[in-house]
């Protein structure tokens, strides 16, 4: 404390450090459905992981993301009805170069709880936890 006070003092300020980006923060993996799937397998997977979006995945590319909210029309019919009835078709995604502030930004101004990270293919999700951990460490 005291030795970055007689810097501040002198006018020499710490050096920024570069932004932390996705890519830094993205742990491997991510649960996906397929659109053919039933809203049922979908809303089971998101129960048990704890999750309010899975990304729809059909051939190893992202076709879409499917939200709790996307579901709630239809409650009562989850068994036989199909992922792509209720998914986005044209989710919003974010490149593993992205800034985490620029991602934290994107989730509180659209209401986001998660985003893809895309690059030529899915690499995973971003998450407001995944944000609230880096945060917490004191990045």
């Amino acid at each position: 404390g005291a030795l970055m006070d007689v810097a501040r003092t002198l006018g020499v300020e710490r050096p920024a450090r570069p932004p932390k980006l996705v890519r830094d923060i993205l742990r491997s993996g991510s649960v996906t459905v397929a659109p053919g799937d039933s809203l049922a397998r979908a809303h089971e997977l998101m129960t048990s992981l704890g999750t309010r979006e899975l990304p729809v995945v059909e051939h190893e590319a992202l076709v879409g993301i499917l939200t709790r909210t996307d579901m709630e029309p239809h409650q009562g019919h989850l068994e036989w009805t199909a992922v792509r009835t209720a998914m986005n078709p044209k989710p919003i995604v974010v490149a593993p170069e992205a800034t985490i502030r620029d991602v934290a930004r994107l989730l509180l101004d659209r209401g986001f709880n998660g985003v893809p990270v895309v690059n030529g293919r899915l690499l995973g999700m971003i998450r407001r936890i995944d944000l609230l951990e880096v945060l917490a460490a004191g990045e």
